[in-house]
């Protein structure tokens, strides 16, 4: 009595899962079919084992990936109609299948001719390459120039970045670290070794070569959706794009030194977000800016016996900027008491010849009161 083949049992329980099928629907597919005549069972192997379809898709292309789809939706319409037969109705007697046994070839010949369409439409290209939109256009490479050929730029793009000079090289790790590529392994603080502005750039090169990992991953799962490609397999018209993406060029442009963006801008970038970054992992105290303006006009009335300026109100602003910077460098926290006891220093540094003479008419006043209240 024949029965479903592993082989049988593997390549459909893999394929069907990809399309989405539950588990247990799948087993009971496979329950139905070896429910089925000897003779309908045998062909489903015969189907499914000719096909050899794999059981994973490591190390396969994009586009092999969509053309084995394609062949085990071909072999699934015939699959299910062997199914469907039912050995004892006029409709499909054994006789009529055995004389359709012939197919078999014929559906593997048009699932391969599909395949083949797919499958031989080039190179995966993961960007449109043009040296004269590249920060590195003009480099000599050994002299190898970067051409547009589109079959070329994946070999392109890695033969580049193991030839660029050592400053591009920072560069691009600058710009990666922008991005957001260096956040599995540190963030901005791993890109390089002891950054200091202005200093040689000493560039962490394992880190670099993780961060160049994860961006070429990228650059190929963000890779632009191919143009359709038309052909004839057995009389029957196909239609089918070269490659699928998400059409995202950010990973690639930075690859390949086409984000627009030049050396200094990168730079520039770079060291402000490492500020931020750093400003973001000390104790930053905040106020509001309308209780600051507040806070210094009633420091003023108290001690000068008068309302301060909107201009002086902006320049305490800037006052207590300078404070928060100072002692979050040196990770100390503030306190909601901070403003008022900063608000007589600077009112004192502001106007000290009327601080000067505020400060003695309260000690004459503080007097007073004194040899008032002795009497």
């Amino acid at each position: 009595m024949s029965e479903i083949s592993s082989k049988t049992i593997d390549a459909y329980t893999f394929h069907a899962g990809l399309a989405g099928d539950l588990l247990t629907d799948i087993e009971e597919t496979l329950n139905s079919w070896n429910e089925l005549e000897d003779f309908q069972i045998d062909d489903i192997n015969t189907y499914f084992e000719t096909a050899n379809f794999p059981t994973d898709f490591v190390g396969e292309t994009e586009g092999n990936k969509s053309a084995i789809n394609l062949a085990f939706n071909q072999v699934m319409v015939r699959v299910e109609e062997i199914a469907a037969w039912e050995p004892d109705t006029p409709q499909s007697p054994e006789y009529e299948y055995e004389q359709d046994i012939g197919t078999n070839k014929e559906v593997l010949e048009e699932a391969a001719g599909i395949q083949e369409l797919v499958k031989n439409t080039g190179y995966a290209t993961i960007g449109a390459f043009d040296p004269e939109d590249s920060r590195f256009g003009d480099l000599e490479l050994d002299g190898q120039p970067l051409t547009k050929d589109d079959e070329q730029i994946v070999a392109d793009v890695m033969y580049l970045i193991q030839n660029l000079p050592k400053e591009e090289q920072s560069l691009m790790a600058m710009e990666l670290a922008n991005a957001g590529f260096y956040e599995q392994v540190g963030g901005l603080d791993a890109a390089f070794v002891n950054f200091e502005e202005g200093k040689a750039l000493d560039l962490d090169m394992r880190n670099f070569g993780i961060a160049l990992a994860e961006a070429l991953y990228y650059a190929e799962k963000w890779k632009p959706t191919g143009e359709i490609v038309t052909g004839e397999v057995k009389g029957q018209v196909i239609k089918a794009p070269g490659q699928t993406g998400l059409g995202i060029s950010l990973a690639y442009d930075i690859l390949s030194g086409q984000s627009g963006l030049t050396g200094e801008e990168i730079y520039s970038q770079f060291v402000e977000a490492k500020q931020v970054e750093a400003m973001e992992r000390k104790n930053i105290t905040y106020y509001d800016p309308l209780a600051l303006a507040e806070t210094v006009n009633a420091a003023s009335r108290d001690l000068l016996g008068e309302n301060v300026s909107n201009l002086q109100k902006e320049k305490f602003l800037k006052y207590m900027v300078d404070v928060v910077e100072k002692h979050s460098a040196s990770n100390v926290q503030l306190t909601s008491s901070t403003p008022s006891l900063y608000a007589k220093s600077f009112l004192e540094e502001e106007n000290p010849l009327k601080a000067e003479a505020a400060k003695k008419s309260r000690a004459v006043q503080a007097l007073n009161r004194v040899v008032l209240g002795g009497r």
